[in-house]
C-alpha cells in the first residue's frame, strides 16, 4: 500500500509538471503573430532590414549585411537578430512571422536550457534528485510570464539572454571538457553583437569561472607542473581573446561612436552632473568638512542611485505582482512570474544558502550582473533590459520547488498541492487576460493601426496628388516601408537624411499647413488622430469629401484619413 501511495504521489507530481510545461508551450504558440497586435517601431525596423538583407544582401540603406552595427532608423541596431530574422525570411513568407520567430524558438528552447544548466549544477548528486531539479527548472521557466511574453515579440534582448545561458552551460561543462571554454568565448562574442548589455555581463561571468582555474593554476605552479599549469589557463585565455576581439571589431564600426552617443543621450545615472550638484549642496550644508566630502562624494551618490534602481528591479512587486508598467514589456497586471512562485523563490534562496552555496554564488552573481546595466537608466524597473536575469531567477525558484517536492513530510506534500492549485488558477487568469483583455489594452503601446493606415494610404496613393501623414511620430515612415509596394532595392534608393525619411514619393511625413488661402484644390489626403484632425480642418475652413476611420485588429479606431477633392466612390477601402 505504501509503495502504491509513493507511485501515485510521484505520478501526480510528474503529471502536473508535464501539464505545466505543455501549458507554457501552448501560451507561446496560440495566436502567435496576432497577439500582441501591431508591431513596435523596433520590430518594424528589424522587419525592413531583415527583408532587405534576405532579398538583396544589403540593409535598408544599401550597406552590406556583414556589418557590426546596422544604422536602422538612427537607433543603431546590433546585427545578430536581424541576420536570424533574414535567414527565416528566406523560408517564411510573412515578414512579421520571420521577425518574431527567433523569439519563439528562443522561448521554446530556454526552458530546456534551464533544465540542462540545472543538471550541471547538480552533477554530483544522485540521478533521481537531479531529474527532479531539472524537471522543476523546465517547469518554472516554461511558466514564466516574462518568458511567455517575450517569446511572442521580436526583441533582441531575449535572444541575448539565451546565448548567455548557453555560454554559462559551456563554462559549467568546461570543468570536465576544457575546450568548451572556446565555445563559451565564441558565444560571448556573438552575444556582444546581439544586445549591448552583454558587454558587461559576460566578462564578469567568465571571471567567476576563471577563479577556480586560477586556484588550480597556482597549485600546479607550486608543484612545478608547468605544462599542466599552462594548459589550465590556455582555454580561458583563448575565450577572453575571442571576446576582446569581438569588442574591438564592434568598436571599429563606423557607427560605433554614434551608437554610443545615442545610448548615452538617454537620461541615466551615467550623467554625472546632477550628482556633482547634489554633492556640493550636501557638503555645503555640512560645512565642507572632510567627513562630508567622503560621505557625500559624487561617486558615492551615483553608486547609491544605482543600488536604488537595482532594488526596484529586485522588487517582489515587480517580479510577482505587477511586472513592467510598459505594456510592450508585459501585461502591467501580472508579474514576471506567477505570484505563487514568490514563496518558492524564498525557499530556493534558503536552500542554496544552506546546502548549495557554490550554485547559489553563481546564480546570485548572474542575477545581479544582469541587473547592473538594466539599472543604469532611470526608467526602472524594466523587464526588457533585465532579461538576462530570467534564467538565474527561474533556477532559484526551481531549487525551491524541487526542495518542496522532495519533502517526505505530509505538510510538504500539502504545500506542493497548494502551490499547484493556486498556480492552476493563476494560469487560467493569465491566459484569459493575455488573449482577451491585453490586446486592446496594449494596442497603442504596440502602435496598432499603423499597418492598417499604411495599407489604406498605399491603396489610394496613385489617385492622390499628395498625402500628409500627421500622426506625431517621426518613425511613421517605417510602417509605410514595411507594408508598401516598394522593393528592397527601391527602399535603399530613397532620399534618406540621418537615417530618417520625411517623404516617400507623394507621401509626406511633415506637418500639413492648414492655411485656407493655400489649401490645395487637387485630390489630397491627411491622416492623423481624429481630435487633432477635426480641430485643424476647422481652422482651414474646409469640409472633407470623405472621412475613413482606420481600425486596428480589435476594431478600435486608431487614426482617421480625411480625403479632399475626391469622392468616396473613387477610393479603394
Amino acid at each position: 500500500m505504501k509503495l502504491l501511495q509513493k507511485i501515485t504521489w510521484k505520478s501526480l507530481v510528474v503529471a502536473v509538471l508535464v501539464l505545466g510545461i505543455f501549458w507554457g508551450v501552448a501560451l507561446r504558440l496560440i495566436h502567435f503573430g496576432a497577439v500582441p497586435i501591431g508591431t513596435y517601431w523596433d520590430e518594424t525596423a528589424i522587419m525592413i532590414d531583415a527583408n532587405s538583407v534576405a532579398s538583396t544582401g544589403l540593409d535598408m540603406h544599401g550597406n552590406t549585411w556583414l556589418q557590426a552595427i546596422f544604422p536602422s532608423y538612427g537607433d543603431y541596431k546590433l546585427p545578430v537578430f536581424i541576420w536570424f530574422a533574414a535567414a527565416l525570411k528566406m523560408v517564411v513568407a510573412s515578414p512579421l512571422l520571420a521577425t518574431r520567430l527567433p523569439a519563439l524558438l528562443v522561448g521554446l528552447l530556454t526552458p530546456i536550457l534551464a533544465g540542462l544548466i540545472m543538471m550541471e549544477l547538480t552533477a554530483s548528486w544522485q540521478i533521481k534528485s537531479r531529474q527532479w531539479f531539472a524537471a522543476s527548472a523546465v517547469f518554472v521557466s516554461a511558466l514564466s510570464f516574462w518568458g511567455i511574453h517575450f517569446s511572442r515579440v521580436g526583441f533582441e534582448g531575449y535572444l541575448a539572454q539565451f546565448l548567455i545561458g548557453i555560454s554559462v552551460l559551456c563554462l559549467l561543462k568546461a570543468k570536465r571538457k576544457p575546450w568548451l571554454w572556446l565555445s563559451a568565448g565564441l558565444l560571448g562574442g556573438v552575444t556582444i553583437f546581439t544586445y549591448y548589455s552583454a558587454r558587461f555581463v559576460w566578462p564578469l561571468l567568465w571571471l567567476f569561472f576563471l577563479l577556480p582555474v586560477l586556484r588550480k593554476w597556482v597549485v600546479s605552479i607550486r608543484q612545478k607542473k608547468l605544462r599542466l599549469s599552462f594548459g589550465r589557463l590556455a582555454w580561458p585565455a583563448l575565450a577572453a581573446v575571442i571576446f576582446v576581439g569581438a569588442l574591438l571589431l564592434m568598436s571599429n564600426s563606423p557607427y560605433y561612436q554614434a551608437s554610443q552617443q545615442f545610448r548615452l543621450s538617454s537620461d541615466s545615472i551615467l550623467n554625472i552632473a546632477p550628482f556633482v550638484e547634489r554633492a556640493n549642496q550636501y557638503q555645503a550644508m555640512e560645512g565642507h568638512t572632510l567627513l562630508s566630502k567622503i560621505v557625500f562624494h559624487r561617486n558615492l551618490l551615483q553608486a547609491r542611485a544605482l543600488l536604488t534602481n537595482m532594488t526596484k528591479n529586485l522588487s517582489p512587486q515587480f517580479l510577482f505582482f505587477t511586472g513592467d508598467s510598459n505594456l510592450r514589456h508585459g501585461t502591467g497586471f501580472f508579474g514576471l512570474f506567477p505570484m505563487i512562485f514568490l514563496p518558492l523563490l524564498l525557499i530556493g534562496l534558503v536552500s542554496l544558502y544552506r546546502h548549495h552555496r557554490a550554485s547559489g554564488a553563481l546564480l546570485g552573481l548572474w542575477w545581479l550582473l544582469a541587473l547592473v546595466p538594466a539599472s543604469v537608466p532611470y526608467d526602472v524597473p524594466h523587464a526588457l533590459r533585465s532579461l538576462n536575469a530570467l534564467i538565474p531567477i527561474s533556477l532559484v525558484i526551481a531549487f525551491g520547488l524541487a526542495t518542496v517536492i522532495q519533502m517526505r513530510k505530509k505538510w510538504g506534500r500539502a504545500l506542493v498541492l497548494s502551490v499547484f492549485a493556486v498556480l492552476f488558477f493563476e494560469l487560467i487568469a493569465f491566459s484569459h487576460y493575455y488573449f482577451v483583455e491585453y490586446p486592446s489594452l496594449s494596442a497603442q503601446a504596440w502602435q496598432a493601426g499603423y499597418h492598417q493606415l499604411a495599407e489604406l494610404v498605399w491603396k489610394n496613393q496613385s489617385q492622390l496628388d499628395t498625402v500628409w501623414v500627421n500622426v506625431n511620430d517621426g518613425r511613421a515612415f517605417l510602417w509605410f516601408l514595411a507594408d508598401g509596394p516598394l522593393t528592397a532595392s527601391e527602399i535603399q534608393k530613397l532620399p534618406w537624411q540621418d537615417y530618417q525619411l520625411t517623404q516617400i514619393g507623394n507621401i509626406h511625413f511633415e506637418d500639413f499647413v492648414y492655411d485656407p488661402e493655400l489649401f490645395p484644390t487637387t485630390p489630397i489626403a491627411i491622416a492623423g488622430k481624429r481630435e487633432q484632425l477635426v480641430q485643424n480642418i476647422a481652422l482651414a475652413k474646409r469640409t472633407p469629401t470623405a472621412v475613413v476611420p482606420v481600425l486596428d485588429q480589435t476594431g478600435s479606431e486608431q487614426f482617421v484619413v480625411a480625403f479632399f477633392n475626391i469622392s468616396q466612390d473613387q477610393l479603394q477601402l
